[in-house]
């Protein structure tokens, strides 16, 4: 199951930052790679990797559109689309006309990850992953930058007005940076799904069995929470509700690729990333 919601925000304006090398001056430094193994549904998307921690999936939706998640600049606006609440962007999706800023959720798991040195095209659209584990992508004089263990963004191009777009008051106390809970239903989403990876909620993978975003990340926070009060070390493993949730030890964790694992009814499995549990 799919699910995405792309919202075009924003106001024009110019860059004027120096413009970033193209992919015709970087084409010597990258594999292109076929876009075919990258494909699920008619859709070319992928997982990447920046610095030691930083992920995120990017969508190529149509031959001339690049959607990908991470952080995005302090100054994009916040976007609000009826019945989510108003919410900072967990994603930016770049055209030959400009810049959107948007959300998605429910995005199925992509076939592979963009590896360094490794480049993927189609049509008009380009992505490349450095040997510096920066991920670059463009479409025509648009481009999109992702750096860092926080995913993030640096763009080129006009931001482009939508009648989504929320203006940010000047006086604002709203913390930066914080996400709406957009993910407000119970559907179940596909089994390799990372949810909050836009929304910048708690990131959560559906490894097994049949659960929705909200449940994952509600057995999480909770997990996370009575770990904390209760004590016991980082590798407490404890019963919450119905789910059985631990900390993997290091060898572990690396053999399961998880920060923490939670084992539910009917054979569901969750997990965060690794790196995710806070000392």
């Amino acid at each position: 199951m799919t699910t995405g919601i792309f919202l075009i925000v924003g106001c024009s304006s110019g860059d004027e930052d120096a413009p970033t090398p193209t992919f015709a001056e970087q084409s010597e430094s990258f594999e292109d790679v076929d876009p075919a193994a990258f494909e699920r549904g008619g859709t070319t998307l992928f997982d990447y990797r920046t610095g030691d921690e930083g992920t995120g999936i990017c969508i190529i939706d149509t031959e001339a559109a690049v959607t990908c998640t991470g952080r995005v600049p302090d100054d994009a606006p916040d976007i609000e689309v009826p019945p989510f609440e108003r919410q900072r962007p967990g994603a930016a999706r770049i055209t030959a006309d400009g810049i959107t800023y948007t959300m998605v959720e429910g995005v199925p798991p992509a076939p592979a990850a963009l590896d360094s040195g490794q480049r993927i095209t189609v049509g008009d659209a380009s992505c490349g992953m450095s040997q510096n584990v920066e991920l670059s992508c463009s479409v025509g004089e648009t481009t999109l930058d992702i750096s860092g263990d926080d995913s993030a963004m640096t763009l080129t191009g006009d931001v482009l007005d939508h009648e989504n777009h929320v203006e940010t008051p000047e006086n604002s106390d709203r913390p930066a940076g914080i996400d709406g809970d957009y993910s407000d239903t119970d559907e179940p989403v596909a089994v390799g799904t990372m949810c909050g990876a836009a929304s910048g909620n708690t990131l959560v993978k559906v490894r097994e069995g049949s659960v929705s975003c909200l449940g994952a990340q509600e057995v999480i926070d909770d997990y996370r929470e009575r770990r904390d009060s209760e004590g016991g070390g980082n590798t407490l493993a404890m019963t919450v509700g119905e789910w059985d949730c631990s900390v993997p030890n290091a060898r572990r964790s690396v053999e399961l690729d998880a920060g923490e694992i939670c084992y539910g009814p009917d054979g569901v499995v969750i997990a965060t990333p690794p790196g995710s549990v806070q000392p």
